[in-house]
């Protein structure tokens, strides 16, 4: 159906809330830059717990080794990971309008679920340092 200006529903829609979309884009870039700084500095620590491998060769068929390792492995890659993802957002061209309709942009989603994921392995990791010292 169209109105008397020959529109549709969807192109009134977005006529009228043209500014709310502009703020939204902006917001999403917000995100995606916090997020960037955040998975930076997550996959920096993660590099360099990589680099200085705590232990000794007796040490490798420990399971606190095997733990340090597979966290810090998941941490390093997850984060990088998101680091693309939120890198995405500023080489797309535009945010599609029907994604401002219907939801976030996914490369935002994912991002955000990738931070997530590496930001609980460094806590992970860092219980595991924390209990590897205690004993």
């Amino acid at each position: 159906m169209r109105n008397k200006n020959g529109k549709t529903p969807i192109e009134v829609f977005y006529d009228e809330h043209n500014q709310l979309s502009k703020d939204i884009k902006e917001s999403a870039k917000g995100i995606a830059d916090s997020g960037m700084v955040v998975a930076t500095l997550v996959a920096t620590v993660a590099f360099a717990a990589a680099l200085t491998v705590p232990g000794d060769k007796k040490s490798v068929n420990n399971v606190w080794f095997i733990v340090f390792i597979v966290t810090n492995a998941i941490a390093l890659f997850t984060s990088s990971a998101s680091i693309l993802s939120f890198l995405s957002n500023f080489t797309s061209s535009r945010f599609a309008d029907s994604e401002f309709v219907t939801s976030l942009h996914p490369s935002l989603t994912v991002g955000c679920g990738l931070l997530i994921i590496s930001v609980a392995a460094m806590v992970v990791l860092l219980i595991n340092d924390y209990w590897k010292l205690k004993n």
